[in-house]
């Protein structure tokens, strides 16, 4: 069942003809309704969120209207519910009172139809208004916090001066840059107050130059006297206009570019070793394999840099110690090469060079090495210098996104190795690009990993949902089992029927059952949602009742121990629609209107829980009748929510009388327009129908739908039946 799209709006009155009465206007108006008698339930419904307007009595018994419309305006989740007061009463004293309680607005009864449209449609226009401007006002008040956080954490200098060259707005940067100390210091200033004559009479040449002619100044490098040192600034300046379009100021940015301008003439001497840092790069991304890569690092690193060894360390997969993967030297022989591989350098040693380079995350050099230094290191370390016989050593922490996963080292033969600050950072532009290729592979082989444990796993899923989807044709071929085969032919009437779940298993429920002393039973059910959990809700409802009405006659009285029951039983958002029409056709039809043989009208007696009321095609009138009585949902509400919950009412049938039993489904296909099929459209159909035959009519409300929706997915179940009452 598809969940209202229309407002919902709560009747609150203890008049039964009044609720009635308005319950049907706002029906005809499109919009969805619930009702209470009782006051004390208002805040139990407002509970559930789906109220968007109240329409309340001011005269109850229990609450009067004025106080339970006091207690919801000082309730701060549901003060701004639109609430429209109902009264007989017209004296100004009580409308006046009405409105300093809070009421939306207010009608006088008798309620007339074009009254209540119009005062429910200004309230909730109201309403939407009032929603729209805290909106936009909230809006533009997080526009402007925003702003102002942008403008206060950039580094440029921004500002905004008037035409005397006054500061009128300033953020941060520039106050901290002049040594303002606050920006009410600033505003109201000009440059003569902060910076030199020169500098200041430069920026007020331009600025009058931008406010005279309108053309901007787009990034003109000039010097400036910030931070208490001469400075290179990229300035633009633009003209500050008011909404007539007049020039009143300027708007300015400036970018410190000191830092850009220095680095000009380093980036020229760069190029040279950035070509060969690609060419490195190159080499060690020419493979996604991670004893690869630390290969061709190795004799990357042996080709560019003059080191007497290079050593390459990994933390093992426990992450506890460092392991050479691979060792370069001259004066180191294979076997010593071993040796050194061997060896763990546990995380856990504070005396290792190694393991302080990884956790410090910073390079360590050592000039020389000295007997009484070796002494202090870790016993790993001692071996790994003795057996290379290493005099000075660089070690740099080979790291991913601030993430250390090894070490590179460097080694001389020779005592007093000498490196500049220049030099130790170029080499160290290298070992971060050999960081990342390193990472770069171990990831794709986690990545490779992982593919294969997401294939294994997909293919388990698979499995599972092909077990899932034989359940669910096992469960669809159950439940389509337990609807009855139409056409059928029964005394005193012929039916067909039309079932189409929106899925495997639905929502929708009928069923025609022959009773014990000869009545014909026909139900017609919606269970909210689709799918395996409103299926389920129709099998506990099949079986519910085909119990009670093998009971009672009284489609009162088994709605209600239906909802009584269901409700025992379903979720609080759980709930189903039913009618119930049981066509008198055995010994209680010959107790209310005997005719010995051929009988002239069979007696039908009929319920509804707020579900589509049956359409009667009368054969000898024109015009359609319908089968409507008062009802709830079943499971919903307990009898004494709502007070008296269903009624019954008995009619007529004659010979070639046809009823139509039907579910939203079919009022509520849509178009690719996303029109609705709606009742109008259906009801116009069976009357022009009505003279053909039951399949026929079945296939011309199919075709129509078909031709309606053009291939639009559905959105509900689709049922009906129709049914034919023969002499």
């Amino acid at each position: 069942m598809q969940t209202a799209n229309p407002p919902k709006i709560l009747i609150v009155d203890d008049e039964p003809q009044v609720v009635e009465h308005v319950i049907t206007l706002l029906q005809n108006f499109g919009y969805s309704s619930q009702f209470i008698t009782r006051p004390s339930f208002l805040f139990q419904i407002l509970e559930r969120g789906e109220i968007q307007l109240i329409l309340m009595d001011v005269n109850m018994p229990e609450i009067d209207g004025l106080t339970l419309l006091s207690e919801l305006r000082q309730h701060p989740k549901y003060f701004n519910i639109p609430v429209i007061m109902l009264t007989g009463d017209d004296r100004e004293t009580l409308i006046a009172e009405c409105f300093d309680k809070g009421a939306s607005d207010f009608i006088t009864k008798p309620i007339t139809a074009m009254a209540l449209k119009a005062r429910i449609q200004a309230s909730l226009t109201a309403k939407a208004y009032e929603e729209e401007l805290n909106q936009k006002v909230e809006e533009l008040s997080q526009e402007r916090q925003i702003l102002s956080s942008i403008i206060n954490n950039v580094p440029e200098l921004i500002y905004v001066k008037n035409h005397q060259h006054q500061f009128v707005v300033v953020n941060e940067s520039l106050v901290e840059a002049v040594g303002a100390g606050s920006g009410d210091n600033l505003v109201g200033k000009s440059d003569d107050d902060y910076h030199t004559q020169e500098d200041a009479a430069k920026f007020r040449a331009d600025e009058q130059q931008v406010m005279e002619s309108g053309i901007p100044m787009v990034g003109k490098e000039e010097t400036a006297v910030l931070h208490g040192e001469n400075r290179w600034l990229s300035t633009t300046k633009v003209a500050w206009k008011n909404s007539k379009g007049e020039i009143i100021g300027v708007i300015g940015l400036g970018r410190d570019i000191t830092e850009i301008t220095r680095d000009r003439m380093q980036v020229l001497k760069l190029n040279k070793e950035l070509t060969h840092i690609n060419e490195v790069i190159r080499m060690v991304n020419s493979s996604l394999d991670v004893e690869d890569v630390v290969a061709a690092a190795m004799e990357a690193l042996h080709e560019v840099f003059w080191f007497d060894q290079i050593g390459i360390q990994m933390l093992d997969e426990k992450k506890q110690n460092l392991v050479f993967k691979e060792i370069y030297g001259r004066g180191i022989t294979s076997e010593q090469i071993r040796q050194i591989k061997e060896l763990r350098f546990s995380i856990a040693e504070e005396e290792s060079i190694f393991v302080e380079t990884l956790l410090g995350k910073k390079r360590t050099f050592v000039p020389m090495i000295t007997d009484e230094m070796m002494d202090g290191l870790s016993p790993s370390d001692r071996s790994a210098l003795k057996i290379s016989t290493a005099k000075s050593y660089l070690c740099y922490p080979l790291t991913i996104r601030s993430q250390a996963i090894g070490t590179v080292s460097f080694a001389n033969l020779v005592e007093n190795f000498e490196l500049t600050e220049e030099q130790m950072d170029t080499i160290e532009r290298y070992v971060f690009q050999i960081g990342t290729a390193i990472n770069n592979a171990e990831l794709y082989e986690t990545i490779q990993k992982q593919q294969r444990q997401l294939q294994s796993a997909m293919e388990s899923l698979q499995k599972q949902d092909e077990i899932i989807q034989e359940e669910l044709d096992m469960a669809s071929e159950i439940q389509t089992g337990t609807l009855p085969d139409t056409p059928m032919t029964l005394p005193h009437l012929h039916l067909v029927s039309h079932y189409q779940a929106m899925g495997k298993v639905g929502g929708d429920l009928f069923n025609v059952i022959p009773m014990k002393s000869g009545e014909i039973a026909i139900l017609m059910a919606d269970a909210i949602g689709h799918g395996i959990p409103a299926a389920f809700i129709t099998m506990m409802a099949q079986i519910i009742f085909n119990e009670m009405l093998q009971r009672d006659t009284s489609p009162q009285a088994i709605l209600r121990q239906a909802n009584q029951l269901m409700g025992e039983i379903l979720k609080n958002d759980e709930y189903m629609t039913a009618f119930l029409m049981i066509i008198l056709t055995g010994d209680s039809a010959n107790s209310l209107s005997p005719i010995p043989e051929k009988r002239q009208t069979i007696p039908v007696i009929y319920g509804n829980a707020n579900h589509p009321a049956a359409i009667v095609i009368r054969k000898n009138k024109e015009e359609l009748d319908h089968f409507e009585t008062k009802g709830m949902f079943l499971g919903f509400f307990e009898d004494d929510e709502v007070g008296e919950t269903y009624e019954e009412k008995m009619d007529q049938f004659y010979p070639g009388d046809r009823v139509f039993l039907y579910t939203d489904g079919i009022t509520e296909a849509r178009s690719t327009e996303k029109e609705q099929f709606q009742e109008a459209r259906l009801e116009k159909l069976l009357q022009q129908t009505k003279d053909l035959p039951l399949e026929e009519v079945k296939s011309e409300i199919l075709h129509a739908l078909q031709n309606f929706t053009r291939g639009v997915p559905a959105r509900d179940d689709v049922t009906f039946i129709l049914l034919e009452i023969l002499e």
